[in-house]
């Protein structure tokens, strides 16, 4: 559970930051879903990164 809300907060803050950097005004809806999947997916890849280190 723990694992989860890491991943949902990193995904968050890595959203929020490429919307600020490109200032994205509008997004049809397709965009938006791959950009929250790409979000969370490199925030997992993160969170499991550096699990691996500390195991």
């Amino acid at each position: 559970m723990f694992q989860l809300i890491v991943v949902l907060v990193i995904a968050f803050i890595i959203f929020r930051t490429i919307h600020r950097i490109f200032s994205i005004t509008y997004l049809s809806g397709q965009v938006l879903f791959t950009m929250i999947l790409g979000c969370l997916v490199a925030a997992y890849a993160v969170v499991e990164f550096f699990l691996s280190l500390i195991n």
